[in-house]
């Protein structure tokens, strides 16, 4: 059982300096206020699979979580042609406060309950953002054009986890089984970008230098002794492009392209301190997590904007998962870089206007995933072929009221070691512009059938197999509102994106 409420408000103001500079500032906020209630059920089965214990217990959890950020942009743009240089600073704040009630026992083979654990967490987190980014665009002659920047962020995570035993409906602290985790991190990056068009012909090269410092520390008390962890470390990131128009007119054409990326772990699974799950399973973290290198080539062939069509393969080295292993009668699953992961791929993106009032997008996508590697002595040798579909839908009902429909199927696939099965769900909404049409209300619908729950299996390690199923309610309701307080002849002359900070907000999340 669970209910979550949710308020969540967005202010951007554009200023224009003179029609060649334009500053921007943005203010954003978010608070969700959630309750949950759960019951859960473990069994442990013997060897020769006969019953061995189970484990039952309940779960009620109070909490809010707040996010609140501010930016500020500029813009300034030196030629009509398109020579310009645009800037950002982010910052964001992440507070996260929860009360974590839970009681559980354990039965023996004849079902003879034994002594009943109650215990609470306190789960204060926070997290502080900071990004800044400048770049600028030179367009050359003869459709030659070159861009620069840079970029830097950096991170502080604060998370503590204070534990507490009720023996006799009193709370003692269990200084054992707390947790205080500090982390932080900067990120350096510049990078430049060449693009050459010809009459059909198309040539992009990019290369990108990152450096990385990170700082962990677990804090110590009167049972866990500190510790403390950094690592620094730096890499290029190529990348290529090259397109080729089939006829005369553009309607199809070819593109090829390879880049190489990384992905960082996230900040909760540095966190090298054990979370209690039940009484048979816990989850830690990895202080000592590699970044995953991932190289990607693609081939993509378009016919004007209805149809395109993506072959891709891509190679991730030092892929991160979460493994589990048997400690005693106890599962314990943490992060590892303990495989290689191979996926080939065939994406079809179709786009069509079936009436006037109805565009129609529709995806659909199947690959096969292949993983390798070896972890705690045993060798990892996973396959699986998969695929899944999208259905984009919007209506344009009148000249104020518009809906949208969205449908996703998800079948079976695999996550390294975990096998996760076929899923379903829909989303609805409709929106109405008032106030001469400077405003609209929006309402939406998300999973209206309640079927985006997951249910997983671990496998490929000998003695760590296991189910889990996981149904939150994540049917919801949102209202939003928007407003444009400005003129359409006073926008400026790009869409605004702060992706600047996306990679770190989502490996806060």
């Amino acid at each position: 059982d669970a209910r979550s409420d949710e308020f969540s408000a967005r202010l951007g103001i554009d200023y224009n300096l003179n029609k060649n500079t334009t500053l921007g500032f943005i203010l954003n906020g978010i608070t969700r206020k959630r309750n949950d209630a759960s019951e859960y059920i473990t069994r442990m089965f013997s060897v020769n699979d006969h019953p061995d214990s189970t484990g039952r217990g309940n779960n009620s959890t109070r909490g809010r979580w707040e996010q609140l950020g501010a930016n500020a942009n500029m813009q300034h743009r030196f030629t009509e042609k398109g020579e310009e240089i645009t800037a950002d600073l982010n910052y964001i704040r992440y507070n996260n406060s929860s009360l974590q009630n839970l009681s559980n026992y354990v039965e023996d083979q004849s079902g003879m309950a034994g002594i009943i654990s109650n215990f609470l967490y306190q789960l204060p987190y926070s997290t502080d953002v900071f990004t800044a980014r400048m770049d600028y665009s030179l367009p050359l002659k003869n459709r030659t054009s070159f861009s620069t920047g840079l970029k830097s962020g950096l991170v502080k995570n604060n998370h503590q986890s204070d534990y507490f035993s009720i023996p006799e409906n009193k709370p003692v602290p269990d200084y054992s089984k707390s947790n205080h985790f500090i982390y932080r991190e900067y990120i350096h990056a510049v990078y430049a970008n060449g693009r050459k068009d010809w009459k059909r012909f198309g040539l992009q090269l990019g290369l990108r230098w990152e450096y990385t410092q990170t700082k962990g520390n677990q804090m110590g008390n009167e049972a866990v002794a500190s510790s403390m962890f950094r690592r620094n470390y730096h890499s290029f990131f190529p990348s290529f492009f090259t397109s080729y128009k089939l006829d005369s007119a553009g309607k199809n054409s070819l593109a090829f392209s390879y880049a190489r990326r990384i992905n960082r772990p996230g900040y909760h699974q540095l966190n090298p301190f054990l979370f209690f799950i039940d009484q048979f399973s816990y989850t830690t973290g990895n202080p000592m997590l590699n970044p995953t290198i991932a190289n990607r080539f693609e081939l993509n062939w378009r016919y004007k904007q209805l149809l395109t069509t993506r072959f891709m393969y891509e190679r991730q080295d030092d892929g991160i998962a979460n493994a589990t292993r048997i400690d005693k009668n106890t599962q314990i699953n943490r992060p590892e870089n303990f495989a290689a992961r191979d996926l080939l791929a065939l994406l079809i993106n179709l786009s069509i206007k079936p009436a006037r009032w109805w565009n129609l997008n529709y995806h659909i996508a199947g690959a096969r995933f292949t993983t390798n590697g070896k972890l705690y002595n045993q060798s990892i040798d996973l396959e699986i072929y998969t695929w899944r579909t999208q259905m984009q839908n919007q209506f344009s009902i009148d000249k104020s009221w518009s809906a949208e429909l969205f449908a996703t199927y998800q079948a079976p696939n695999i996550n390294f070691q975990t096998y996760v099965k076929a899923r379903y769900w829909v989303h609805a909404a409709f929106q109405k512009k008032i106030l001469k049409n400077k405003g609209s209300i929006k309402l939406t619908l998300e999973d209206s059938s309640h079927t985006m729950g997951t249910r997983e299996q671990n496998r490929g390690l000998v003695n760590a197999y296991s189910f889990r199923t996981n149904d939150p309610d994540t049917r919801r309701v949102a209202i939003s509102f928007n407003y444009n307080f400005g003129k359409e002849t006073f926008s400026r002359k790009r869409k605004y994106n702060d992706d600047a900070a996306d990679e770190l907000k989502e490996r806060a999340q």
